[in-house]
């Protein structure tokens, strides 16, 4: 045999029994590897807050703060990344053992620290404490032949001499060299930290925002150059994109003293509920680098981040400076939850008050009694506004206001949070909690508009106007009829042409019986299209008011008639009271036409309503059958 073949077969037989002794002597059944694993340490990880990694060049030190935040704090100060810690701390209670070599066989020499990469040259030791006081500490050695295993000792334990294998992913992590270590994040603030910001790029203008209250979903305002509500979706959506920003590299930190920011650097400073922090995007070096420097106030060294970040907050272009854009472009911004007075004031026509008294609204028509008030429809008219988009900014000043009609304005609402003592006569409003709206027509024909208390004005969409009740009526309550089911006593059904149908129910037996032209019906009766027939109108809605009398006209030749009877309360007293509805179509030559809408009247009173066709063709639906519900579920054999 040659010389070259036995040395080979003499090196496999060495890689074998290599094996043999690292890896399948250690090697334990399922039976034994189950009942001797367990974990490394079991420390309770809520109890650190300091991680000490030392390896054989250099020192770590991680520590949690007073506010639950990680840092490093040697070799050098940062923000930790608080991923890594994450992993780290899993070796504290999560580090299962799998195999075992016996501490009799390292103390012998039969294995070797060295090969299992536990010497002080290799070795990672990783110690938890809490304070002053030690936790646990262990050392982490090669990796082991095993999938996800490394070799590690405890450290500390003398009843524990052992080298353990056990399964972690954590070994990469702790190799890394000191930056991995840092947060990645430019800045490790929350939206719903952030009450104020400021933004400069070089000599523009300072532009401030701060929000309205410290709430987290509170509104901004642009306090400088000027002092308006800001767009606060754009606002919001500028600070996550902000927040997100992950830094791509960090820099050498050649100096601690942070050089001045450039001409045409963007300088971005938050002001927090703790406190404020300053950060820093000068543009690329390179013409052709995505990569912008950053510095921030709160942490030591330079980051590459990328440039869009720097090109959030810099001037859009020439023209327009960025706290133009910053700016609302809604024009509403009253708050319906603390709403409680609007009161619409038209040139040429009555004041109309509407207040709100504990749950209800109410209102005055020509300084009459007061009645109910649509909530509905007031409360589209304060989203309307709420909703309209300034199609531009016509005036910063507030002067040559007849220029845009609002010296003499076509209307002006106020909005006031008053509290209402009585529903039939609303608390006066004054300046101190009361918003003013003016809307006016410019020379030129266009709609502006301007708060009272500013000097913005505004040019608007002629829509506005169509938010405003062209006629006072049209915020009446449409709630016409209000009984519970259990209340309706009858119901009489007049169609034209068509002889009257009443339906009596007996609250006795729970029944409905009918009658037409004097005979007994009940034979005929629709049980389920009455019992929804009666559901339609215990609460009935008008779909709208008509400003006008008109109506009333149409009403005379109405084709469809419905009678409802019910008990009413007043107090303790029970009264039955009959209400009537009339309806017809709008076209005035012909009743019986299908059209879109249907003209309405309750009780004869000389406010007609609108309600749509759907509607009205549900109450014309008959309610009676052509044969008793026997004959026509069990035909004659």
């Amino acid at each position: 045999m040659r010389a070259r073949t036995t040395l080979t077969l003499l090196a496999i037989a060495a890689a074998i029994g290599a094996y043999i002794w690292f890896v399948e002597r250690f090697d334990q059944g399922t039976t034994e590897r189950q009942m001797s694993a367990h974990l490394l340490l079991t420390i309770d990880q809520t109890k650190v807050d300091t991680i000490t990694i030392k390896r054989s060049a250099d020192s770590i030190v991680l520590a949690r703060r007073a506010d639950g935040r990680w840092h490093l704090t040697a070799p050098l100060e940062d923000r930790a990344d608080q991923g890594a810690v994450t992993s780290i701390l899993k070796l504290a209670s999560e580090f299962e053992i799998t195999r075992k070599i016996p501490g009799e066989e390292i103390a012998n020499g039969e294995v070797k620290v060295v090969d299992l990469g536990l010497d002080a040259s290799n070795a990672i030791q990783v110690t938890f404490a809490s304070g002053d006081t030690t936790l646990g500490s262990t050392v982490i050695g090669n990796s082991a032949p095993w999938d996800g295993t490394v070799y590690c000792r405890v450290i500390g334990d003398s009843e524990r001499q052992d080298v353990y294998v056990a399964a972690t992913g954590t070994r990469p992590i702790l190799t890394q060299p000191v930056d991995a270590f840092r947060d990645t994040y430019l800045t490790r603030h929350v939206l719903t930290d952030i009450v104020g910001m400021s933004i400069q790029q070089g000599s523009a203008t300072e532009i401030e925002l701060q929000r309205v209250d410290p709430s987290p979903d509170a509104a901004w305002l642009l306090t400088k150059p000027l002092s308006t509500q800001a767009d606060s979706e754009l606002i919001n959506k500028m600070l996550g994109r902000f927040l997100k920003t992950r830094i791509e590299t960090i820099l050498p930190d050649e100096t601690d003293v942070k050089p001045g920011p450039g001409g045409d650097a963007v300088v971005v400073t938050l002001r927090t509920i703790s406190g404020v922090t300053t950060v820093t995007l000068e543009p690329p070096t390179k013409s052709d680098s995505p990569l912008a420097i950053s510095r921030t106030s709160d942490r030591t060294g330079s980051f590459l981040v990328d440039d869009e970040l720097r090109k959030v907050f810099a001037a859009r272009d020439q023209v327009t400076p960025l706290w133009q854009e910053l700016r609302s472009r809604l024009l509403g911004r009253i708050n319906p939850t603390t709403l409680t007075t609007i009161i619409v004031r038209k040139k040429g026509m009555p004041d109309l008050p509407v207040w709100l008294y504990g749950k209800a609204w109410y209102m005055t028509r020509d300084r009459q009694f007061a009645e109910l008030a649509d909530k509905k429809s007031l409360l589209n008219f304060v989203d309307g506004l709420n909703s309209s988009v300034i199609i531009s900014f016509a005036s910063d000043t507030g002067e040559n206001l007849e220029k845009y009609g609002l010296v003499e304005p076509y209307a002006r609402v106020d909005f006031s949070s008053v509290e209402h003592r009585a529903k039939g006569s609303p608390t006066a409003t004054s300046p101190e909690n009361t918003t003013t709206l003016l809307i006016g027509q410019g020379e030129d024909g266009r709609m502006y508009s301007k708060y009272a208390h500013e000097p913005f004005v505004y040019q608007i969409s002629t829509t506005v106007i169509g938010l405003l009740p062209h006629a006072p009526i049209k915020w009446k309550d449409r709630n016409l009829l209000n009984f519970s089911q259990s209340a309706v006593q009858g119901i009489i059904v007049s169609r034209k042409q068509e002889p009257p149908v009443e339906f009596t129910y007996n609250t006795g037996t729970s029944e409905w019986s009918a009658k037409r032209s004097g005979e007994d019906v009940t034979n005929l009766v629709n049980k389920e299209a009455l019992e929804t027939l009666r559901q339609r109108l215990s609460v009935f809605y008008a779909d709208d008011w008509c400003p006008d009398f008109t109506p009333l006209e149409n009403l005379k030749t109405h084709t469809l008639e419905i009678r409802l009877v019910g008990k009413t309360y007043d107090g303790d007293e029970a009264k039955v009271v009959t209400r009537v509805l009339l309806f017809v179509s709008t076209d005035p030559k012909s009743p019986d036409r299908r059209t879109e809408f249907y003209y309405g009247s309750l009780d004869n009173v000389s406010e007609p309503f609108r309600i749509r066709q759907e509607t009205y063709e549900a109450l014309y639906d008959p309610v009676l059958r052509d044969k008793p519900e026997e004959e026509t579920t069990n035909p004659a054999q």
